[in-house]
């Protein structure tokens, strides 16, 4: 049977961000299902991305970004609290019973020895970058022993900027992919700008699975409340936190809260919520969201579950990492909700409505085009 391998952010054992799994889980499951393909997640060594450059790092300075990399992990394991550890298990368990992946730590001497007809990068933030430091494995620029097909899906930059001393490489490896589309529209305008044409514009793998699936892998983690207001913020507001405890006393809401979500210890998320689950599953927050009143996030992939499940929903901007607020508004633009993108401290949300007919006749119609992309870029491989 032929194979083929997902390049993205994914790593089995390593992080607990809901949307990186979730989306890895999503397009695993949908080609695996779909087509009549051997389709493996690649669990990358967390070196890569370091290591694999297109200029070299010193290794004075590769040295010195590995040590305070171990002095961060040892800071962050005296810090974040118990429970997140719990969290990291529960994590595992999900990828050990959900994710058909190649195994764990695959390295590039792997990579090259690997016969895979085909590699999919995507999706997530596959192609962040700074000066003169790409991921070129990413790029898809490596050779094995054999020629494999190249094609990216929904992949994303994380921000609508390529350095200019990356330009001619990004061109250059692009040029050989056989199917390219991005996850974010504004991409596809970013790249014809150095010239690389004939990109799609396509759908977060999440999308690709639909309501009724999501709803068969949930669990309700022991929740007993009937209406709640479900928050997931990785931003360290604290204004943001009172407004949103205010507007749950004034519709007689309570707060259920998943804290931490960077997996660091902070001070705002202490004693935010009148629910608080800090061992949440995959699965768990799936479900959090789907029986929810109202979803309060800052998160791209807590936008995009609340629009499956016909949430109403409210963005809020994250002011010390920028980037997500371009991904984030680049999907809201497509749906047609911008104004749900707030500064909450300053706004009154009584007013916004939630126009679902609209939402999911845009979304339908962009699912579908995403899915004829897969099909026409896997015809050639199989």
């Amino acid at each position: 049977m032929i194979k083929v391998g997902i390049i993205s952010e994914f790593k089995a054992y390593i992080g607990t961000n809901y949307g990186n799994k979730l989306q890895a889980y999503a397009l695993n499951n949908y080609l695996n299902s779909n087509f009549n393909l051997e389709v493996y997640s690649i669990s990358l060594s967390s070196n890569l991305t370091m290591k694999y450059t297109t200029y070299p790092i010193p290794s004075f300075l590769y040295n010195t970004y590995s040590l305070l990399k171990r002095k961060t992990k040892k800071q962050l394991f005296k810090t974040v609290i118990k429970q997140l550890e719990v969290r990291q298990l529960l994590f595992n368990n999900f990828v050990d019973k959900n994710i058909k992946f190649f195994y764990n730590n695959v390295n590039l001497k792997d990579l090259k020895i690997i016969n895979f007809d085909c590699y999919i990068v995507g999706s997530d933030v596959v192609w962040s970058q700074n000066k003169n430091v790409i991921n070129r494995l990413k790029f898809l620029d490596f050779k094995t022993k054999k020629d494999f097909y190249k094609i990216s899906y929904a992949a994303s930059f994380g921000r609508n900027y390529i350095p200019k001393e990356n330009v001619k490489f990004v061109k250059k490896y692009l040029s050989q992919f056989d199917y390219l589309s991005v996850r974010e529209k504004s991409s596809i305008d970013l790249l014809a700008s150095i010239g690389v044409d004939n990109v799609k514009h396509v759908c977060d793998p999440t999308l690709l699975l639909d309501k009724r699936h999501w709803k068969k892998i949930e669990r309700n983690p022991n929740l007993t409340s009937k209406k709640y207001i479900f928050t997931y913020l990785l931003g360290k507001d604290k204004k943001q936190r009172d407004y949103i405890m205010n507007f749950a006393r004034e519709k007689k809401l309570i707060v259920v809260n998943i804290p931490y979500a960077d997996g660091r210890d902070n001070d705002v998320d202490k004693n935010f919520g009148d629910i608080i689950y800090s061992d949440c599953s995959p699965e768990n927050w799936v479900w959090l969201i789907d029986n929810a009143e109202f979803v309060f996030t800052d998160s791209f992939h807590g936008l995009i579950f609340s629009t499956i499940f016909e949430k109403k929903f409210v963005i809020l901007k994250r002011y010390y990492n920028v980037d997500i607020n371009n991904r984030i508004l680049d999907y809201l633009k497509k749906i047609k909700q911008e104004d749900k993108f707030l500064d909450i401290v300053q706004s009154d949300i009584n007013y916004l409505k939630w126009n679902y007919k609209l939402i999911n006749n845009i979304l339908k119609d962009f699912i579908d085009e995403s899915k004829k992309y897969l099909n026409v870029a896997l015809k050639d491989v199989r």
